[in-house]
């Protein structure tokens, strides 16, 4: 394979028209004081307008986002959106005291399941269901809040080191863990976790499929 070299006079530039949608009040060009004016609403329900290379809050060094001018009714709004890869690069998928993770948990030892050491050592990683993600960042696990997460640890530590534990102190734990895990079996809550995680899952994916939209918005230039 041979490389072919260019001569400088076989390559010129040549001018290219481009398009600059100018942001106007009336007959006049938006100002940077104007566009700061403009009602701050990042639910965005009306039409978009278009992007704007501009940092109105100084945010310009804070993770990658974006501003948007939209309109909410007869009114214009602006916008600012961050990208969703910023919540999706953590481990774990987080609920608020995450109770189908312990109540799984719960029920599968009261079930006669147990785990290796290495499971308890993670604390709270359960990785126990994967759910097939359209966007690679997002990693599907579960992260169980930690007072959820030591009744069931400590009932594991009953049943494995029962010389540590009184009979009433181990009766204690055991009603705990029965406590966390209801009425469900562990199938009936992994299948509501598969639920949790399916529709985390399209919410992201729907986080990103806006971002898409929004970075292909034209650009709008505001005069200084």
């Amino acid at each position: 394979m041979t490389t072919k070299k260019l001569s400088a006079n076989e390559v010129s530039i040549s001018a290219a028209t481009v398009d600059i949608q100018m942001m106007r009040v009336g007959s006049k060009q938006m100002t940077l004081s104007v566009f700061r004016q403009l009602e701050r609403d990042d639910d965005i329900t009306g039409d978009l307008w278009g992007r704007v290379n501009y940092h109105p809050d100084k945010c310009g060094d804070e993770k990658l986002h974006l501003h948007a001018i939209w309109q909410k009714e007869t009114e214009l709004r602006r916008a600012t959106i961050y990208y969703p890869g910023h919540v999706l690069t953590k481990n774990y998928i987080v609920w608020s005291k995450n109770q189908p993770g312990a109540g799984w948990l719960c029920a599968a030892m009261l079930e006669g399941v147990r785990f290796h050491p290495d499971f308890w050592d993670q604390h709270g990683n359960d990785g126990f269901l994967e759910v097939p993600a359209k966007n690679p960042e997002l990693r599907n696990r579960v992260c169980i809040d930690e007072n959820l997460w030591l009744p069931a640890k400590k009932y594991a530590d009953s049943i494995d080191v029962p010389k540590n534990y009184s009979d009433y102190r181990k009766k204690e734990i055991e009603k705990e863990c029965r406590r966390i895990a209801g009425a469900k079996t562990a199938e009936q809550w992994k299948e509501e976790i598969r639920e949790k995680l399916k529709e985390t899952q399209d919410r992201f994916d729907s986080a990103f499929e806006e971002w898409e939209k929004l970075s292909n918005l034209r650009q709008l230039f505001i005069a200084v």
